[in-house]
Order: C-alpha cells, then structure tokens, then sequence
C-alpha cells in the first residue's frame, strides 16, 4: 500500500480498502477461520473472478501477478463504490458514510467513473467489515425511519426539490 501525490482525494479510502482487503487475506489464511469470514472471502473471490486466496497473494519477491493486481484494484474501487452510497452499516458510521457520500458524489463527478458493478453480496462483505451483525440489523431498521438526505446539497437537489422530497417523507413517516 502506497499513499502518493495524487490530486485524487479518495486515495485514502481507496487505499484503506487495499489494508482492509490485505487483513481479510490474511486471516482468510490462519486456521480454524470463522465460518462467516470463510463465506465472505469466497463472496470476495467470485466477484474477483479469482480461484483462490493464493492466487492474490505475492510471490516470494514481494510482487503480485498481473491478475491479482487487477483484483486488488477491482476490490478497492468496489469499496470506494460502496463508500459512495452512504448506506452506513451502523448508527455509528451513519453520519461519517452520509460525508462520504456527499463528497464521493462530488468528487466522481470530475473524474473517471470506478468501472464496477457493486452486488447486494459484495455489500454485505464490506457491511461486516465495519460493523458487528447486530449493528447492521440495527442500522436497517433505523434506516427505514430516517430520511436519507438531511440537506438540499447533501441530496443534490434545488431547494424546491428538498422540501417536495421532505413533504413526500414527512407523508410517509405518518
């Protein structure tokens, strides 16, 4: 992992994502790993389109293939993906993944789009990465009561369009 000079300010969750994605090959190798983290890295490997952790580790010198590479960039723009619906697994990141969104939205507007169709599966492995299953069962039911946009920048939208959309959540909230 390398933090460079890049004038791309989603370096740093995209190079979390490359930490996160080493830990879980990591522990994906130790033995006796949890059933969940086993299901997770085979969710990971199929979305990859890789056969196995091994073929995304380094060699004895340090170096990826070329196919591993390819997936560990696939990976970390999937996050950056997952980062940008602002979908928080927990009430605690709620307000930090809400930033996220905003500024991620922002961001890709000027630049290149990530190149990935993000799955409901994928979600999930990145969901348990950050928060406890009873977090995440929390956080959904929460969801269905909170607005998702708390502003008219946050949401994109014009001022006539936030408060439409606030009326349209207020009616469905009674």
């Amino acid at each position: 992992m390398r933090f460079t000079k890049s004038k791309n300010l989603s370096t740093g969750l995209h190079e979390s994502a490359h930490l996160f994605f080493a830990m879980m090959l990591k522990d994906a190798q130790t033995e006796g790993i949890a059933p969940q983290l086993q299901a997770d890295m085979q969710t990971a490997l199929d979305f990859l389109g890789m056969d196995s952790v091994e073929s995304l580790l380094q060699d004895s010198q340090g170096n990826l293939s070329d196919e591993a590479r390819a997936a560990h960039e696939k990976w970390a723009r999937a996050f950056e993906v997952y980062l940008r619906e602002g979908k928080a697994p927990s009430a605690a990141l709620r307000e930090s993944f809400s930033r996220f969104k905003s500024w991620l939205l922002h961001l890709y507007k000027t630049l290149r789009g990530l190149d990935v169709e993000l799955n409901p599966e994928m979600r999930q492995v990145f969901d348990r990465l950050l928060a406890s299953d009873e977090q995440i069962v929390q956080a959904k039911q929460q969801d269905r009561m909170l607005p998702a946009f708390e502003s008219a920048e946050a949401g994109e939208m014009t001022p006539a369009q936030f408060a439409a959309y606030q009326q349209s959540y207020e009616r469905m909230d009674m």
